[in-house]
């Protein structure tokens, strides 16, 4: 089995470098966690840690800040790892093209084939982006559309939960219009 790290004691805290922005550090996490099927986290990346991890020399005190605090997001993407075949064992993953170089696409399958499905994530931090593929059935074997439209379904759901607490600061038109492109 393999595991991602959005971060690591050998690499610069994602909360430092993306000064503070918490739609990054939930990227990097729902990408590392949904990309293999172990996902760890340094301690403090939860609640944006800016200090860097050293192995010898942190202490308690390096890793007790709470700059933000995205607990409830990772969760959120582990219920969805726990309850979708998908993203519970390690499989081919092929990248797709979305045409807009701030938005990651990728096909995962599982070995089987039964169920398959698109992650695509957001790599603007600070705004949405558009992509457009026309007839998402091409990425799809034709047997399983039906399975998949329904499993699509509730992925969708899933991910409006985690995208209305993402932007639940924003003003309430705002996250009007950003549910409206969502959807």
């Amino acid at each position: 089995k393999i595991i991602s790290f959005p971060e690591s004691f050998e690499t610069g805290r994602i909360a430092k470098d993306y000064n503070l922005n918490r739609a990054a550090s939930m990227s990097w996490y729902g990408m590392s966690a949904l990309l293999n099927t172990g996902a760890m986290i340094p301690v403090g990346y939860e609640y944006g840690c800016v200090n860097k991890l050293d192995v010898v020399d942190s202490y308690e005190d390096d890793v007790l800040e709470k700059n933000i605090d995205i607990t409830e997001y990772i969760k959120k993407i582990n219920d969805i790892k726990s309850n979708h075949r998908l993203f519970q064992e390690e499989t081919e993953l092929y990248f797709v093209n979305s045409n807009n170089p701030k938005v990651l696409v990728y096909k995962k399958a599982t070995s089987d084939k039964l169920f398959e499905g698109l992650v695509i994530i957001n790599r603007n931090y600070e705004a949405s982006e558009k992509i457009y593929f026309g007839d998402i059935t091409c990425f799809f074997e034709k047997k399983k559309i039906k399975g998949a439209i329904r499993t699509d379904f509730i992925l969708s759901a899933e991910i409006i939960v985690i995208s209305l607490s993402a932007i639940e600061s924003f003003p309430v038109l705002q996250r009007i219009i950003a549910l409206s492109v969502l959807a």
